[in-house]
């Protein structure tokens, strides 16, 4: 069986903000809308959003789709990497295959 793929964007931030990245894909159908809720994740329309961006108390925040947290990271890239990760896995385990552009 073929798996459909998920075009993940990743963006500078508001006003190309170097300190946040969005990350932005349509809205996967075999996702609930409820999990993407539980996990803290915002949809705008038919897409998927959420950031990585700086932490009040240093470092950055990222959403960890293992579990219904939201975790930190002493950098951007680290806190990017991770999150993409997760979400690769995640998207996986309903099935997808996952291209970042």
């Amino acid at each position: 069986m073929d798996r459909e793929t998920v075009y993940v964007y990743v963006r500078l931030g508001p006003n190309d903000n170097d300190s946040v990245r969005l990350v932005s894909f349509p809205r996967p159908d075999r996702v609930p809308v409820s999990k993407w809720l539980d996990l803290g994740i915002a949809i705008d329309g038919n897409r998927i959003l959420f950031s990585v961006l700086p932490y009040v108390e240093g470092g950055y925040a990222y959403p960890d789709f293992s579990d219904e947290e939201w975790s930190h990271a002493s950098s951007l890239d680290s806190a990017l990497a991770v999150a993409e990760r997760t979400l690769l896995d995640f998207l996986d385990g309903y099935g997808y295959d996952v291209e970042f552009r």
